[in-house]
């Protein structure tokens, strides 16, 4: 095995060596080596982990000291060797591949990347069972799922010599346990990251349900993330406009987002200072280094990966690389880092922004495994900034409705007050001109329709307050104990006259005593009175209109039924409404406003009741109040 291991110089073809694991996840596996080493008796043991890159690195390596030195933190390409491994045999766990078996372009590759000791060349018919620099001991070790996780190689036995069948599979079974343990140490360090990471995103999530503010989100986030992270500073960086994916990002893309406001999306977070780089601090970052950093964060975001800015070069994009590693070098060495690490923040097919964590030389170096679980951290803070945002909208809509309704509440109180005064004055005019002797027929008839409309005008005046208080939060009477029983009484004697005159019986039938509920006076009586009052003035000549009231376990029930036209299902559903008058030509020949049932409807719901409605057409209309009872 090379010391360079065949690698080229740049981002993309050079791997980022020792990034696997901690010291104590290093020296776990170097033990396991050299145990390896020991039992086996071989003079050269080497463990190879995959990381999340595709790379195989060696992180431990037993035996000979001179090669220790130059095989540690080398890497591969995982698939790189596999046609050597088709040459060989398998025992148990072991491979075992003879040199004389390898072809011309597998023994290339093993003289590329694999570990090659000085040993003389023997000829295939000479000593067939000494041990040759081309053969192969290595074991592929998977996780319960199949998953290829770690390699172990074996070289250069002690004896010097091919170990037979038998032996191979002895060898095999005894060391299963070590085999065993590699792969544990392996997906402990995995997972101790991924729990690292998932605790802190789940802690900022947690304290992020019903925030509204994205200010508060990335604060926290920043605190909880840069703890988790093991930084000496974390920031989150939010760009101003939304880059859809698919779209790359010129000079108004994500570079925007990462020097610009970073507490808020849109410019919607007043009084927080741009930055000027993502490098906080540094004042001469160029626009071009600027420019190349949002390019580069697309890039990333696509192809799922970090971007980690060491010292001498940039790993995880070949054009920041290239082109811009003296200038973040100098920047590195101005805030004293070891290490900068861009994070993309992309979650529905949008890239947010940015995650920028800060490492100084006295801190761990940043390791694969800590690459795989940021991605996930950048998902998920980018979907809680998305429901934040998404909240926030919705939180300013309903400010903005709630405006909008005082202001038409109080348009409609303004309008019906100021409609009552010249009302008044025609309607008191009229009863002089209508005292006055000698006037012709055409002019009384004049004055008689002109009354009508100013009554109804005044009604609708009338109706456009009670409906506007009602609106009114802060407008509720105090609520006094009402006897309905009584105000039924009232209800019908003032009903009486306009029955009488559309020829309509009015028939009180059940009508229980301390029928008391908590509530208004004049609004319950407004209730049962316009209730009455259409049940008259939609119902026949010769027809009867029923009233009932009755007490319940823990209410009281007003009904009032009809035989009148009834109402359509179409209708029904819309009865309720503001202004809605009825499809029905015969219902829109009688006068209306199409504002009582809606103020009979939020006065009941005012006073904790419900109103109900069930009508058939030609057949009648049935309507039910319910209301709590007085304790």
């Amino acid at each position: 095995m090379k010391p360079d291991n065949g690698r080229s110089s740049s981002s993309e073809g050079r791997p980022r060596a020792g990034t696997w694991g901690g010291a104590t996840d290093r020296q776990a596996l170097q033990q396991i080596a050299e145990d390896i080493s020991s039992r086996s008796r071989f003079q050269v043991c080497v463990i190879e982990v995959l990381r999340t890159d595709g790379m195989l690195e060696t992180v431990a390596v037993a035996g000979r000291p001179d090669v220790v030195g130059w095989l540690l933190g080398q890497g591969t390409p995982v698939g790189a060797r596999d046609d050597a491994f088709t040459c060989g045999a398998t025992f148990g766990s072991l491979t075992f591949v003879a040199a004389e078996w390898l072809s011309e372009r597998a023994a290339d590759l093993v003289d590329v990347y694999g570990y090659v000791p000085d040993l003389p060349d023997l000829p295939d018919s000479e000593d067939s069972d000494a041990w040759r620099a081309r053969d192969m001991l290595v074991a592929r070790l998977t996780d319960e799922s199949g998953a290829l996780r770690a390699v172990v190689w074996l070289d250069e036995p002690e004896s010097g010599r091919r170990l037979q069948v038998p032996e191979l599979l002895a060898l095999s079974s005894s060391l299963a346990l070590d085999f065993r343990a590699v792969v544990t140490t392996v997906e402990r360090e995995s997972l101790a990251q991924q729990v690292r990471m998932a605790r802190a995103a789940r802690t900022m999530i947690r304290a992020a349900s019903g925030r509204l503010e994205i200010a508060e989100l990335l604060e926290m986030a920043k605190h909880e993330l840069r703890e988790a992270f093991r930084a000496s500073h974390l920031d989150v960086h939010v760009q101003h406009g939304l880059v859809p994916e698919g779209q790359r990002p010129g000079q108004d893309g994500l570079r925007h987002g990462l020097d610009g406001q970073r507490h808020g999306l849109d410019g919607q977070r007043p009084g927080i200072e741009p930055q000027s780089s993502v490098l906080d601090g540094l004042s001469s970052v160029s626009p071009a280094l600027e420019r190349e950093i949002g390019e580069a964060m697309t890039r990333a975001w696509r192809h799922e990966r970090v971007v980690i800015i060491e010292p001498g070069h940039v790993w995880g994009d070949a054009g920041l690389d290239s082109r811009f590693r003296d200038e973040l070098d100098l920047h590195l060495a101005e805030l004293g880092l070891s290490t900068v690490v861009l994070v993309p923040m992309a979650a529905g097919g949008l890239l947010l922004g940015a995650l920028v964590i800060h490492r100084r030389p006295d801190g761990v170096r940043w390791t694969d495994s800590e690459s795989s679980a940021a991605l996930d951290v950048g998902q998920d803070l980018a979907s809680a900034i998305l429901q934040a945002r998404a909240l926030q909208g919705e939180h300013q809509l309903n400010v903005e409705l709630r405006r909008l309704d005082e202001y038409r509440q109080e348009l409609i109180s303004t309008v019906s007050h100021e409609l009552k005064n010249p009302i008044g004055a025609i309607l008191g005019h009229l009863e002089m001109l209508e005292g006055e002797p000698g006037l012709p027929r055409h002019v009384s008839l004049g004055i008689d329709a002109v009354g009508r409309a100013a009554s109804r005008l005044g009604t609708l005046a009338e109706d456009l307050l009670t409906l506007s208080r009602l609106g009114s939060a802060g407008a509720s009477r105090a609520a006094l104990p009402i006897d309905l029983a009584l105000v039924l009484t009232e209800a019908v004697e003032s009903s009486q006259v306009a029955a009488d005159q559309a020829q309509v019986r009015l028939e009180v039938g059940r009508r229980d005593e301390h029928a008391v509920v908590l509530g208004d006076a004049d609004d319950l009586y407004r209730v049962i009175s316009n209730l009455v009052s259409n049940a008259i003035k939609y119902s026949p000549p010769d027809a009867t209109v029923r009233l009932c009231l009755s007490l319940e376990d823990d209410g009281v029930c007003f009904t009032c039924e009809d035989e009148g036209m009834g109402i359509s299902p179409a209708d029904q559903a819309k009865l309720f409404e503001e202004f809605f008058r009825s499809t029905n030509p015969l219902a829109l020949a009688r006068p209306g406003t199409g504002l009582g049932l809606p103020i009979v409807k939020r006065v009941v719901e005012r006073h904790g009741g419900r109103i109900g409605v069930e009508s058939e057409l030609g057949r009648g209309t049935h309507v039910y109040v319910w209301l709590p009872r007085a304790d």
